[in-house]
C-alpha cells in the first residue's frame, strides 16, 4: 500500500497539530490535558472509543482504530504518550500506520484525557501507577484480537512505562524514542537543564536493569541533539542484545517524526517503522 499524499490528507489544520506536538515534546513534566485537539476523525479515520479498567478500578479512555481487511497485517500497536497533553498528540501517526494495515490503540493515563481523574505532581517524571494502566490495555488488546501480534510504541515517559509493563506482559515487538535508559540519570539531568527539582517513584533505580530482561526485538530512534534522553543511552540499550535496531536522526527531544521527512510530513519515519515491522 503506497504512502498517501498531503491532497489526501483531510486534516485541516495540520501545520497548527505540528505546532502544538513541538509545544508537548519541549515540556519536561507531567502536564496532562483534558482537551482532545484531534480525534483519529479529523485526519478520517473511523475509529471506536473505548473504555477500558485497571486492576484497581480505573477507567481508561482509549481509541480503537483499524485498517481496512483488505490491508489488515494482523498486528496492533499501542501507543504509549509522553508526559504531557493527551492521546491527541499521537493521532498522526495512527494515521500513518493504521493506512499501512496495522491495528492502533492509543489510551490516556489516568488523570489524562477524559480516563479517570488521578492527583498528581507536576515535578514527578512519572507515576507507577501508569504501568497499571498500560498492562490493562495489553491485556484488552489480546483479548479483543486474539490472532494479532501486539507491540508497543512508546515515547519519553511512556518508554519507562512500557519498560516496567513487559516484566510481567509479554509483548512481540517494541518501538520507542526518546527513550529513558535511567530515570534517576535523567530526573538529574532535567534538573541541571531546568534549574528545579524532578522526583521519581520508589524503584526507578531498578528500570535500567529492566532492559536486560527484553528478549522482544526493539527499534529506537534518538536524537543526536536530545540531551536529556540521549543516544549514548540508546546505545547502551542496543548493546545488551543483537535483536535491538538504533535509527538515529539530526533532531532534539522526539522530533523523529518531524525531522525524519521528505515528500510527506514522517514518511522516512514510516518507512523505517515498517522496515522493522516487516520482519516481526
Amino acid at each position: 500500500m503506497s504512502f498517501p499524499l498531503f491532497s489526501q490528507v483531510k486534516f485541516k489544520h495540520l501545520s497548527l497539530w505540528v505546532i502544538c506536538i513541538s509545544i508537548f515534546q519541549n515540556i519536561h513534566a507531567l502536564s496532562p490535558d483534558s482537551l482532545y485537539r484531534y480525534t483519529p476523525d479529523s485526519l478520517g479515520l473511523s475509529y471506536e472509543n473505548i473504555q477500558i479498567t485497571t486492576e484497581d478500578s480505573f477507567k481508561l479512555h482509549a481509541w480503537l482504530m483499524t485498517p481496512a481487511p483488505v490491508y489488515d497485517k494482523k498486528t496492533t500497536l499501542i501507543i504509549s504518550g509522553g508526559d504531557a497533553g493527551n492521546m491527541g498528540n499521537y493521532v498522526y501517526q495512527s494515521y500513518l500506520l493504521v493506512l499501512q494495515g496495522y491495528t492502533v490503540i492509543t489510551y490516556d493515563y489516568r488523570g489524562f484525557g477524559s480516563s479517570d481523574s488521578f492527583k498528581m505532581k507536576s515535578d514527578m517524571l512519572y507515576y507507577n501507577e501508569f504501568v497499571r494502566d498500560l498492562k490493562a490495555v495489553i491485556a484488552f488488546s489480546k483479548s479483543k484480537m486474539p490472532a494479532n501480534k501486539t507491540g508497543l510504541l512508546s515515547y519519553s515517559m511512556g518508554t519507562i512505562i512500557s519498560v516496567i509493563a513487559v516484566q510481567n506482559e509479554t509483548v512481540d515487538f517494541m518501538i520507542m524514542e526518546g527513550l529513558v535508559y535511567n530515570p534517576l540519570q535523567v530526573s538529574a539531568r532535567l534538573q541541571l537543564q531546568e534549574k528545579k527539582l524532578f522526583y521519581v517513584p520508589d524503584s526507578a533505580d531498578k528500570v535500567k536493569g529492566y532492559y536486560n530482561n527484553i528478549l522482544c526485538p526493539m527499534l529506537i530512534f534518538a536524537g543526536e541533539k536530545d540531551h536529556i534522553t540521549s543516544v549514548g543511552d540508546a546505545k547502551m540499550v542496543c548493546a545488551l542484545t543483537n535483536n535491538r535496531q538504533l535509527a538515529v536522526y539530526n533532531g532534539a527531544h522526539l522530533e523523529g517524526l518531524s525531522i525524519l521527512s521528505k515528500k510527506m510530513l514522517g514518511d522516512l519515519y514510516l518507512k523505517r517503522m515498517l522496515k522493522f515491522l516487516k520482519k516481526i
